[in-house]
């Protein structure tokens, strides 16, 4: 095994990697799992197992940021330039 595979953990294990913002909540009688990330809210029934890679969370921040910065583009500059 070389060290780049020591270092990184079976993708099986990222996907039932709980991250520490993880918590119970009961809405409408029903008992939830919580997990948070940044201003969103992720809710399943509590006891089920959901893909969650919180490894991944810098790449959707990014993501997220680059939407914006293109959707203020767009309206700033107008659609019909861009797409020239």
């Amino acid at each position: 095994m070389d060290v780049s595979e020591a270092s990184h953990p079976p993708p099986s294990d990222l996907a039932t990697s709980v991250p520490a913002s993880t918590r119970t909540e009961t809405w409408q009688g029903e008992e939830y799992t919580v997990i948070e990330e940044g201003k969103a809210k992720i809710l399943y029934p509590a006891g089920h197992q959901v893909f969650y890679n919180p490894v991944q969370e810098y790449n959707r921040d990014i993501s997220v940021m680059m939407l914006r910065l293109f959707a203020e583009d767009w309206h700033f500059k107008g659609a019909s330039t861009i797409l020239l």
